[in-house]
């Protein structure tokens, strides 16, 4: 059974260019399902309804009179609470920013959003300063997986990953600096997208800005290309290959970190082979990336140092224990290991782009682990030790700046979301998308706005379902 909100945002647009329903209608069903899903996965900071609606509404006289701004204008979507949003609060997941005065701008891909038409419903939820793979913070609290609201929703994106999933937003932009798109979009079920570094302009820079990209988060490979022309417009985006045969993919189940689960290994093998039948040259490889941990520790570590001390002693005790524990790591760092981390990250950046000239793509583990029990950083079973020590499958690609995306391919044994990365060359973004656009077409993946019965048991009753019914006949117009 389908409805409105699990349509695509490009199948939503066909709709409202043809009259047969409008962004104010999709708007208040994505409200509705938001506040309805919103006490079991807490996944927004704040609504703006009324802001919404006016934006909406303006949508839909575009789209009456033949003239939208963009193929995605009336797509709703929100801001993550790290972007600016110029007249809206800035938290950044910490209680340090209360009373703040509104953002005066926007940062540089909302600007690209909002100019492209596109519907804010309000602000979601990320870890204090984003600086961990898991989204809870002393200001909104724990933000949880739809799957299992027992289980994280992976982070720094963990709000826009959760409303996307349950269908409040159609689509969402997050940032990724050491696997902030890739983790809570592989943890529930989206595809995401961390470009080539530069790809997408970024600003206002962070401490931090060297590691950062922006990038889509949807439901479908064809949102997220759509959205990419609007982030970073060029033609790349809709030339698609015609044939994936004679593309080189190097598989590599082993880069050198912990061991990933037989979940992933499981997905891994068949994506290899749905690969290998569409024409592609294979070969399994070993790659090490190993050497990602302690780069990104000095230069993300040191950047939450400088972020700490930018506030007074009395301010500092009301961040994060996590957050400040990142901090102390970057202060036992001198400016010589800084330096020295900066050299190596170009090294290694190099010894990548060197390496994949035998390659076009790399298809390896999105995560060592899938999503793991509220309450902790990283699983029970690797003890204490800080959230990237088990993220090198993400971190080396934002230190190389390669394009790196997030494709979900099934289900575990737990019914929790299972997803593989794919990498490409520097520039090579759109060869990323086609490749994963062929996964997504012989895995089959079914995401969570068609999972009815478990939108039922996010909000405790059966009104969503009662939402599919009333909508089912509509809805299959819509996408015919």
């Amino acid at each position: 059974m389908s409805d409105l909100l699990a349509l695509s945002a490009l199948e939503l647009s066909r709709a409202y260019a043809e009259g047969r329903t409008s962004p104010s209608e999709v708007l208040e069903l994505a409200l509705d399902r938001a506040s309805g899903c919103e006490p079991a996965v807490n996944a927004f900071v704040e609504f703006k309804a009324d802001e919404a609606r006016a934006m909406a509404q303006a949508s839909g006289r575009r789209w009456h009179d033949g003239a939208p701004l963009s193929v995605l204008d009336g797509s709703v979507t929100a801001v993550k609470d790290t972007m600016q949003f110029a007249g809206w609060p800035l938290g950044r997941g910490s209680r340090l920013t209360s009373g703040a005065p509104p953002a005066a701008g926007d940062s540089t891909a909302i600007a690209a959003l909002r100019a492209a038409g596109l519907v804010f419903m309000g602000r979601t939820t990320v870890p204090e300063f984003a600086h961990k793979t898991v989204t809870a913070s002393p200001a909104t609290g724990d933000t949880r997986n739809p799957w299992n609201p027992e289980m994280t929703a992976g982070g720094s994106s963990g709000g826009a990953a959760v409303a996307v999933a349950t269908g409040a937003n159609v689509l969402a932009v997050g940032t990724d600096a050491g696997g902030s798109i890739r983790v809570p979009c592989s943890y529930c079920g989206l595809f995401g997208l961390k470009p080539t570094f530069g790809r997408v302009h970024q600003f206002p820079p962070t401490p931090t800005s060297m590691l950062v990209h922006t990038g889509p988060m949807t439901r479908c490979v064809a949102d997220a290309r759509a959205l990419m022309v609007i982030l970073a417009p060029s033609t790349d985006w809709v030339e698609t290959v015609s044939s994936l045969a004679g593309v080189r993919v190097a598989v590599a189940s082993n880069v050198g970190l912990q061991p990933h689960t037989a979940s992933a290994e499981a997905g891994l093998n068949d994506t290899a082979t749905w690969l290998a039948e569409a024409g592609c040259q294979l070969a399994d490889v070993t790659l090490d990336l190993s050497w990602a941990e302690r780069v990104f520790e000095i230069l993300f570590c040191s950047g939450a140092q400088l972020t700490y001390e930018s506030y007074e002693p009395y301010k500092q005790r009301e961040i994060s224990a996590s957050f400040r524990g990142l901090a102390e790591i970057g202060q036992t760092y001198a400016k010589r290991d800084y330096q020295l981390a900066l050299a190596e990250s170009q090294r290694r950046k190099v010894e990548l782009t060197t390496w994949f000239e035998k390659y076009d793509l790399l298809l390896c583990p999105a995560s060592v682990h899938g999503p793991f029990p509220i309450g902790r950083d990283i699983p029970a079973h690797f003890g204490d030790a800080p959230w990237y020590r088990t993220a090198g499958h993400s971190t080396a690609f934002n230190i190389s700046g390669h394009p790196a995306a997030a494709v979900p391919v099934g289900l575990d044994a737990a019914a929790l979301p299972v997803s593989v990365q794919l990498v490409g060359r520097h520039g090579a973004d759109a060869l990323v998308l086609d490749a994963a656009e062929a996964i997504e077409a012989r895995a089959g993946f079914r995401g969570l706005v068609h999972r009815p019965d478990l939108l039922d048991r996010l909000v405790g009753r059966p009104y969503l379902r009662a939402q599919h019914s009333d909508q089912s006949s509509s809805a299959a117009a819509l996408v015919s």
